[in-house]
């Protein structure tokens, strides 16, 4: 168990390095993305995109006050111990990937139980895809908008029920291929994937890396939920050990 744990924080640092160079890949991904697929198509879809990137800036901030409520700590500690995981889930958009440094955050800077915490983070951020539903509800109301069908309470629960399923089925699924998941939802609503598919797609490079932050935000808040915080009780009964 040493020697594997000694793995474990050897390849945490190798990725904490390799953190300095993600601005730069970053930067060049995104000029690589708009230079193919221009800004005409970005522009037809531009309230899609602010809405649904706003929703997951929210969603953010709601998954840190709950982590800065569990952890009692300040909005500005738990942002900053949080940072490595929000940097990954930006430039990896992989929420596998994010796994080892949330599990650091988590633990080591937050100190959070590490039992606790090692087992219902890969969990969460594995089966609770929060960011993949929302962005699927979203979309399908997207296109109900486009061919005028109306939302009543059915197909409300169509959507929200299709929803939950289609983010749980994104599991081990990353980029383009999670936008056919979409399928599950419109397909009980009788709409087209397939027309609407080339304008996801053309926008995704911007959504996803949203879309997988939100996914491991919501995966962190819920083991904060969950795991207890890591107290040491030894400092404050030695005073009362030599008082007696």
């Amino acid at each position: 168990f040493n020697i594997l744990d000694s793995i474990y924080s050897a390849f945490n640092q190798v990725i904490a390095w390799l953190t300095y160079l993600l601005p730069f890949g970053l930067c060049s991904l995104l000029a690589v993305q708009l230079s193919k697929i221009g800004l005409d198509v970005l522009l037809s879809m531009v309230n899609f995109v602010v809405v649904t990137l706003g929703v997951f800036v929210a969603v953010y901030v709601l998954g840190t006050v709950i982590i800065s409520w569990r952890a009692q700590r300040s909005l500005l500690a738990v942002l900053r111990a949080q940072k490595d995981p929000t940097i990954l889930a930006l430039a990896t958009t992989s929420s596998l990937a994010c796994l080892p440094a949330a599990i650091a955050s988590l633990h080591e800077d937050l100190n959070f139980d590490r039992q606790t915490t090692d087992l219902v983070t890969p969990l969460s951020i594995t089966l609770c895809r929060f960011g993949s539903i929302i962005y699927f509800a979203a979309a399908t109301v997207f296109v109900m908008q486009l061919y005028q069908k109306p939302l009543d309470l059915g197909t409300l629960i169509i959507v929200i029920v299709g929803s939950v399923f289609a983010g749980m089925a994104t599991s081990g699924v990353t980029g383009i291929l999670t936008l056919t998941m979409l399928g599950l939802v419109l397909d009980p609503l009788k709409l087209p994937l397939d027309a609407v598919l080339v304008l996801f797609v053309a926008i995704d490079p911007i959504i996803n890396p949203f879309r997988t932050l939100s996914i491991v935000q919501t995966g962190m808040a819920t083991t904060a939920m969950i795991a207890n915080l890591h107290t040491e009780t030894q400092p404050e009964t030695a005073p009362m050990r030599q008082s007696a």
